[in-house]
């Protein structure tokens, strides 16, 4: 990722997710989760799409503070992006592939940090049963997740694709042209 464009979407996905957090929304509705996958995805590199996640994530927390899970909502984030460049890079990529990636990593986003709710916290008994009562009571945050997940991540694919399009358009007019 060399050109310009590369750098002001990296710059747009990392200032996208540190406003959506900032802004006022519904909880658990926000775009992290899809910028996760879309990163691991769109930029050829495993790793810039677990730094572009971590590195959204990490800013804003500095506003909005860290708590206990924060490390689980990491690991959650790594884990997408991982499925991204996995799953759905172009030569992978399809529609369907995406609302079942999007639906995947919403679901290890449920199971982790409810995970992590369970161990770092007092609220429940460290038990079976305790850590079953956590995953129970974390059941109506996972509707606005998968809705998040799929939502955003179909915005963002679709507006790269309307990019690309036109940028590959531009590219024929001006090699064309100068022939």
């Amino acid at each position: 990722m060399t050109d310009r464009f590369g750098h002001f979407t990296v710059i747009s996905l990392i200032l996208l997710a540190i406003l959506s957090r900032w802004l006022p929304h519904p909880p658990n509705f926000s775009p992290v989760m899809a910028i996760a996958l879309f990163a691991g995805a769109r930029f050829g590199s495993a790793r810039l799409g677990v730094v572009i996640s971590l590195m959204a994530m990490f800013l804003s927390d500095l506003y909005l503070g860290f708590h206990s899970t924060m490390p689980f909502v990491y690991v959650s984030l790594v884990i997408a992006a991982l499925l991204g460049w996995d799953q759905l890079r172009p030569a992978r990529f399809g529609w369907g592939r995406l609302a079942g990636m999007s639906s995947v990593s919403a679901v290890i986003f449920y199971i982790i940090t409810n995970f992590g709710v369970w161990m770092t916290q007092d609220l429940y008994p460290k038990s079976l049963s305790g850590l079953m009562t956590c995953y129970v009571a974390g059941i109506p945050f996972f509707p606005a997740t998968w809705a998040s997940s799929l939502i955003y991540s179909f915005a963002l694919f679709t507006l790269w694709s309307l990019v690309d399009q036109g940028r590959e358009q531009v590219e024929k007019r001006t090699s064309t042209f100068f022939v």
